[in-house]
């Protein structure tokens, strides 16, 4: 059995701080890190414009796969506001649902606008 003396030798010890700044240094890293694991930081949200992003690239990729034109799909969905214009292939449809038509439209144009600068 092991004393405590044998523990304290095979532990090793940290250096002692030699200046106050060294040890003010120290204790506000330490309380960094326990208030890192008491409030870890929150995952950040995707914005408004990656979400309709990643919506519309679903949907122009479900639209791909059934053999669809999809800007051709889209501009009637977006003129007529018909959903038959999307298909129901991986939800395609019912993602376009959930998009706004207006900032969808604002999108586009600001994307072919830009596109224009180049």
């Amino acid at each position: 059995m092991s004393s405590h003396t044998d523990l304290e030798l095979q532990t090793p010890r940290a250096e002692k701080p030699k200046r106050v700044e060294d040890v003010i240094q120290m204790s506000i890293t330490d309380l960094e890190m326990i208030e890192q694991t008491i409030n870890p930081p929150e995952p950040q949200k995707p914005s408004k414009d990656d979400e309709l992003r990643a919506t519309v690239k679903e949907i122009y990729n479900a639209l791909c796969e059934k053999g669809y034109d999809p800007a051709r799909q889209i501009a009637g969905y977006i003129l007529s506001e018909d959903p038959v214009y999307i298909t129901n292939w991986k939800n395609a449809r019912g993602l376009m649902a959930r998009v706004n038509r207006d900032e969808l439209l604002v999108e586009i144009i600001k994307n072919y606008l830009k596109s224009l600068e180049k």
